[in-house]
């Protein structure tokens, strides 16, 4: 019973060390991925975040990861988040619009985004951006790169306009 106790204990402690992990994380790429000076007063991909990873959606994902890759974006005539979080371990996808969650939305973003944001190829997303960025209204899309050294995170954050190209992203 004894033994039992100090597992349950243990494993408790390791869960609740992986929590404060993530969240910090997820917080430090709010903080430096954020717009500036916005009057935004909704809830936050952070915020939005922290639900997921409390459903457990996020677990085995975000478990010892040395880099991070995060394509965002809020649609604000419909008012939905949509993202998409990949590592090493795989991806999860997912919308949040008016309290409801959908995970394993597909084509939330286009391959060739994926491709540049994993490459952290940030000359080609806006060389992209100048040649197939038509969307009216616009839409922004923010790329997040977090990689991880140690204790020590490294958060590379660009934020640029939707693009299509009508051939390659069909």
């Amino acid at each position: 019973m004894r033994v039992l106790s100090v597992v349950l204990l243990l494993t408790l402690l390791l869960s609740a060390c992986k929590t404060d992990s993530f969240t910090t994380i997820s917080k430090q790429m709010e903080v430096s991925c954020s717009v500036k000076n916005s009057a935004w007063k909704g809830k936050t991909f952070h915020d939005i975040r922290m639900q997921v990873f409390k459903t457990g959606h996020l677990n085995s994902l975000v478990r010892d990861i040395d880099t991070l890759h995060m394509l965002q974006s809020y649609a604000i005539e419909s008012g939905t988040y949509s993202v998409m979080i990949w590592t090493s371990k795989g991806s999860l996808s997912y919308t949040y619009n008016r309290g409801v969650l959908n995970y394993g939305e597909t084509n939330l973003f286009t391959q060739k985004t994926v491709e540049l944001v994993q490459n952290w190829d940030t000359a080609g997303i806006r060389e992209e951006e100048n040649i197939n960025a038509h969307e009216i209204p616009e839409q922004h899309i923010t790329g997040i790169e977090l990689i991880r050294k140690g204790n020590k995170n490294q958060v590379h954050c660009i934020r640029f306009k939707r693009f299509y190209n009508l051939q390659r992203d069909r």
